[in-house]
């Protein structure tokens, strides 16, 4: 595998979710070690997609333990506002046209 294209940031963050997983001492830390460690194969994941080595889609199963329903949808909405907005102002330059 050649990576490298996100700078191996997942094997930085996997080393600190060894070390808050040895030193949690509270459901909560011990919880967010675990959020973390899905984060970190995401991170693996979308690295390995980006340097050519996984295909389109290998990364949905990680990014899916990550991120929320409800999160993907106001990011397509976000995403829609500033087209529409850009449409907008495409008129109003054709109109003046």
């Amino acid at each position: 595998m050649s990576g490298g294209s996100l700078d191996y940031v997942y094997g930085r963050l996997n080393d600190a979710v060894i070390e808050i997983k040895r030193r949690a001492t509270t459901p909560l830390q011990k919880s967010f070690a675990c959020h973390l460690n899905d984060v970190s194969m995401a991170l693996y994941d979308l690295e390995m997609l980006y340097s050519g080595d996984f295909g389109a889609g290998d990364e949905i199963e990680s990014l899916s333990k990550c991120v929320s329903k409800s999160m993907v949808l106001d990011t397509i909405v976000k995403d829609a506002e500033v087209i529409l907005v850009e449409l907008q102002n495409a008129l109003i330059d054709v109109k003046s046209l």
